[in-house]
């Protein structure tokens, strides 16, 4: 049996058990005397004007591995028939397969040429600052504390010194003019600690014995060792290139901060900024994510303990595998999902703030084929209606977030496709931004 195949026969099964519930609930208002129009749930998201401007930022992916992947490539750009299983997105990106990163030197004017194009048309939605794909740690490196030299992976190091303006010997130098802030990998470092499995805190690892420069070896704590990562990263915040808030702090995002298990996440999240601090002189606005769908009391012990600035969802269409249900009424389940977990910060940690995000699609089946995860593929009146929610749920400090700028491997991007090609849609989602965000 075809992949497609089984795919039509879930959706099948997801409208029986829909068909069902929604005959129930009708069962239900006939029994009580209420209409249909009494469901709670029964209603359309409309327009929100932006009453000021709403700062920006969009996630940026490292393009590379997706858009060199000739099935993937194949499965993004193919035309879409949905009776053959050819359920991608149907489009091809205006830079083609491009790369964000390398080590490669040969490569760096076609990074420096991407990125140039990326800016300006980050500059034309007017979006306020370009988030970096998760920036890992060099676990092999050389360590010295006072210097803390190369600590950051290679690649990320090349990137980050391209992006922030300090590489000048390129096409492209940022004049200042586009901002970015700097997203940790958390997952990555603390996998590298043994951290990462719920089961082993991060100070009970054994020490870390590293060699600097000059032969001599140091022995530092897993804790030291993370905070010797931050203050390699700190030391960009300082750059006028560098995204902080309009009160003056440096804008950071950690990916993932539930995989970092510690049994002291409140003296570690104070170890974190004051390291940061220490470096550049300002205290930094910690965002943490969260996955898409999951309630924010989950973070309670892992990460809302260490008091974060804030709290960011994930790409909220990525329904989950077999969940078609969520699809019917995907926009309004998204904005309930949103006044839940906005409400239970408010409630229970009010100096932690709630940003909402913003996508246009998701797509496990771009990424490897799978057919079991439903597909929310582009659409400009589906990515304007979560603008809308965006606004409706805007935090104490407004703030919003694209997920994301150029996610091709899993169908979520804004940046723009060729217009001639398939469902490309030209700069038109750069022209969404713009509009609903700013006044």
């Amino acid at each position: 049996m075809t992949n497609h195949i089984i795919r039509r026969q879930l959706i099948t099964s997801s409208l029986v058990i829909c068909q069902i519930v929604f005959a129930a609930l009708l069962t239900a208002c006939s029994d009580n005397e209420h209409d249909i129009e009494d469901y709670p749930l029964n209603y359309e998201i409309t327009e929100v004007k932006a009453s000021q401007d709403i700062p920006v930022g969009a996630f940026l992916v490292n393009a590379y591995g997706d858009l060199t992947n000739a099935a993937l490539w194949d499965r993004l750009t193919n035309p879409y028939d949905a009776s053959t299983g050819e359920i991608g997105p149907y489009v091809k990106p205006v830079l083609g397969q491009y790369r964000l990163v390398s080590t490669n030197s040969d490569d760096h004017e076609d990074i420096a040429h991407n990125l140039g194009q990326i800016a300006a048309w980050a500059k034309k939605a007017k979006i306020d600052f370009l988030i970096t794909h998760p920036i890992r740690e060099n676990a092999g490196s050389s360590w010295e504390k006072d210097s803390y030299p190369n600590n950051i992976n290679v690649e990320d190091s090349i990137f980050l010194n391209l992006i922030s303006g300090r590489t000048d010997t390129l096409g492209w130098k940022n004049d200042g003019s586009t901002k970015y802030a700097i997203q940790i990998h958390t997952q990555n470092i603390s996998a590298a600690m043994g951290s990462n499995n719920y089961t082993t805190p991060l100070e009970t690892r054994a020490d870390r014995v590293f060699t600097d420069s000059l032969g001599g070896r140091h022995t530092t704590t897993q804790t030291e060792r993370l905070v010797l990562f931050v203050r390699s990263l700190a030391k960009y915040f300082k750059d006028d290139t560098y995204y902080k808030t309009p009160d003056g702090r440096p804008v950071v995002i950690m990916r993932q901060p539930e995989e970092l298990y510690s049994t002291r996440v409140d003296s570690l999240y104070d170890a974190l900024r004051a390291a940061m601090k220490e470096v550049c002189g300002m205290n930094p606005y910690i965002i943490c994510t969260q996955k898409s769908w999951s309630p924010t009391a989950r973070l309670e012990q892992v990460v809302l303990a260490g008091k974060p600035d804030a709290i960011t969802m994930l790409n909220m269409s990525n329904v989950g595998a077999g969940l078609y249900e969520r699809l019917y009424w995907l926009d309004v389940f998204i904005n309930e999902n949103y006044k839940l977990n906005h409400e239970y910060l408010t409630n229970h940690y009010p100096a932690i703030d709630f940003i909402p995000s913003v996508s246009n699609g998701y797509s496990y089946y771009v990424r490897d084929g799978r057919y079991n995860y439903p597909d929310v593929l582009p659409s400009t009146d589906g990515f304007r209606k979560r603008c809308w929610i965006a606004k409706q749920n805007l935090g104490r400090y407004p703030m919003v977030i694209i997920d994301a700028w150029n996610d091709y491997g899993f169908g979520s991007f804004i940046e723009p496709t060729d217009p001639n090609y398939g469902n490309g849609y030209g700069e038109a989602y750069l022209d969404i931004v713009a509009k609903e965000f700013k006044r």
